[in-house]
């Protein structure tokens, strides 16, 4: 496996021209030529960006739109809510674009050994109704996180032992792998206990935590607003520790209130962008961001988000699915022409041939396709592999959440499938369903969906692994099947990712089993009004980061 990064850049400069080609600019590559200022874009390195050392809001309000309700905020269920990041609840570390472990509830952390780490809060931690966090809450925030299913997330961890209120100590049960570090203390969300309990142990629609925002209404499907914490806790922090390690994108409270509108509908988006009514929209169509390009006097600039996991899917190889012969898993891999599938998507795209093509340590062939046969499209070899398998006319229930891309994406999916005589319906659904129905075997045969995220290949491929989910699934994968050797190949993986460890678990898992495909690689089209500085968060996703914007008079 070769490690040329600069290849990977241009491959990604290319795409990126071609978003400018359909009318997009303000683009910025995850992996290369890093903004200076940790936690901010390349196109967003406008202003003054530290309001939040100050009592001064650069705007009283913003307003988002975005298309995605994740229909809850507890801290422990996963829920997305679009391309948003929105400062509610917070983590011990964050990563930055560098896969760089950046502080924020911790004060710091000292290697005692390989297996041990003593890690030490800051002892000003409270939460907005006045509830310190302390080393016994973080025990309990991420027992409670690993109990709701979250284990996969946190599978480095054997315990958290508590040395005092502010002090205690991380347990490995095996060494930390590349990235991992970061990804483990980034992931659970910390709280109060006794917050939680005070709320019914449901935050549900009334979250409470240290971020820099708080939730002052919430009307489920529609809107909620965020309001800041004038008395948010790292205003305590001395500048000297704020620059080295809480100077993040995520932190900041440049704005008073942030309004988010669920529109549901993309072009009822662009509508309010374009009216005024909303300072930034997500998930935008081509023809949208392309008028607001050809017409300047809309007051609207277009910025392109990079979405690292690419368009994918992985099939449910449980018995009760017709997806359970591997059969008409190759032939269903074999009907996509990923060509075609960039080329209709409705926003920016490109080909990709590996399941994870973006992460630092991903073979170079998964991006550019060299010397690998990733399924090549082939039409007759499909139907052939059809007719070989157990399939008996089932309609193939494709489940999903729906966005611009993932609509286009799965309408194109199923014109594929009827030209090799296989029937399928679509079933999007809210991402809260989506994650309620996950395991309900006899629900879906084909789930697209993101892989995860991180910085490297270890930690998206295990989703695939039967222990990220070994609470709920008690050694079942996530499509349905028990698989050991699938198992043992990511062990190897996790251990040391390397030429041969990849190549073994994506031999097995690829080509072999076919548990899973990816189609192409997109870029999420944002837009905001001309006199919003857009600020994005880094790390493994890019997202709005509407606390941290700055303006332009």
């Amino acid at each position: 496996m070769k490690k040329n990064r600069k290849l990977l850049a241009m491959l990604l400069a290319l795409c990126m021209l071609l978003a400018l080609l359909v009318g997009c600019n303000g683009t910025t590559d995850d992996h290369e030529d890093r903004a200076s200022s940790p936690g901010l874009s390349a196109d967003a390195q406008q202003g003054d960006i530290g309001a939040v050392k100050s009592d001064t809001y650069l705007r009283d309000a913003v307003i988002i739109t975005s298309s995605s309700d994740g229909g809850t905020f507890d801290p422990f269920p996963r829920a997305t809510w679009g391309s948003i990041e929105m400062g509610i609840f917070q983590k011990l570390a964050n990563v930055d674009s560098e896969g760089n472990i950046r502080l924020c509830l911790l004060k710091s952390i000292e290697k005692i050994d390989a297996l041990t780490y003593e890690m030490t809060l800051w002892d000003f931690i409270y939460d907005t109704d006045g509830n310190q966090i302390t080393s016994e809450d973080v025990k309990w925030s991420i027992e409670t996180y690993v109990e709701a299913g979250n284990k996969g997330a946190v599978n480095r961890l054997d315990y958290i032992e508590v040395v005092d209120e502010t002090t205690f100590i991380w347990h490995c049960s095996s060494e930390f792998g590349l990235g991992e570090m970061g990804k483990h203390l980034g992931n659970p969300s910390i709280l109060s206990q006794k917050t939680y309990e005070e709320h019914g142990n449901d935050m549900t629609t009334t979250p409470v935590a240290t971020g820099p925002y708080m939730i002052v209404d919430y009307v489920q499907g529609a809107s909620f607003t965020l309001e800041a914490d004038e008395d948010f806790w790292m205003k305590n922090i001395t500048d000297e520790a704020w620059l080295a390690e809480n100077d993040f994108a995520m932190n900041f409270q440049n704005v008073k209130t942030i309004q988010f509108q669920i529109i549901q509908d993309a072009g009822s988006r662009a509508i309010a962008l374009e009216m005024g009514t909303v300072d930034a929209a997500d998930s935008l169509s081509v023809a949208d961001v392309n008028n607001f390009i050809q017409n300047p006097e809309l007051g609207v600039s277009a910025v392109t988000l990079p979405v690292r996991p690419p368009i994918a899917f992985y099939f449910n190889a449980n018995e009760v699915s017709p997806c359970s012969d591997v059969n008409l898993r190759q032939a269903i891999c074999y009907a996509i022409n990923n060509a075609e599938f960039a080329a209709g998507l409705g926003v920016p795209a490109y080909e990709v041939f590996g399941l994870s093509p973006n992460m630092y340590d991903a073979p170079e062939n998964w991006m550019t396709g060299e010397d690998r046969d990733y399924y090549t499209y082939n039409l007759e070899k499909a139907k052939e592999l059809v007719e070989a398998s157990s399939y008996n006319s089932e309609t193939l229930t494709i489940m999903y959440t729906s966005t611009t891309a993932y609509d286009a994406a799965t309408i194109m999916f199923r014109s594929a499938m009827k030209e090799i005589g296989v029937t399928v319906e679509l079933f999007p659904v809210e991402q809260s369903v989506l994650e309620e129905m996950e395991f309900a075997w006899d629900k879906w045969d084909i789930r697209f969906d993101t892989m995860g995220g991180g910085n490297y290949l270890n930690a998206v491929l295990k989703r695939f692994w039967s222990d990220e989910k070994v609470d709920t699934l008690h050694g079942t994968h996530i499509f349905g099947v028990e698989d050991a050797k699938l198992d043992q190949l990511f062990l190897d993986l996790q251990n040391e990712a390397n030429d041969s460890t990849i190549s073994a678990w994506d031999s097995y898992f690829t080509d072999e089993m076919c548990y899973g495909y990816a189609i192409c690689g997109y870029f999420d089209l944002t837009a905001a009004r001309s006199d919003v500085n857009v600020i994005l968060t880094t790390g493994s996703q890019n997202k709005l980061c509407p606390g941290a914007f700055t303006f332009t008079d």
